[in-house]
């Protein structure tokens, strides 16, 4: 099940749809980021930063079922994240 929900996830594209691109200088907004996946994805992510760089993207869902046999319903995340409202970096990966 978790499986399936990370790979129904195309964080990568969600963001890149929007003009959103890993860059060594280039910042965005957290409203971007947000309006960036909300308008594909359809629901509103947390965003975790380290350093003024985006670290993490937490996608929220309730069970609906059993485990052995329910399925993942997707809600906005209960709180926000770690990053400011601007200025927010999104670095290419390295490693």
């Amino acid at each position: 099940m978790a499986v399936d929900a990370f790979k129904s996830l195309g964080t990568y594209e969600f963001l890149s749809s929007a003009g959103i691109e890993p860059d060594e200088s280039k910042t965005y907004s957290l409203d971007e980021l947000t309006s960036a996946i909300q308008s594909t994805h359809g629901f509103v992510p947390a965003f975790d930063c380290k350093k003024g760089s985006l670290n993490a993207i937490y996608y929220y869902f309730n069970l609906k079922g059993t485990v052995m046999d329910g399925t993942l319903v997707p809600i906005d995340a209960p709180k926000g994240g770690s990053c400011p409202s601007n200025g927010i970096k999104y670095p290419p990966k390295s490693g």
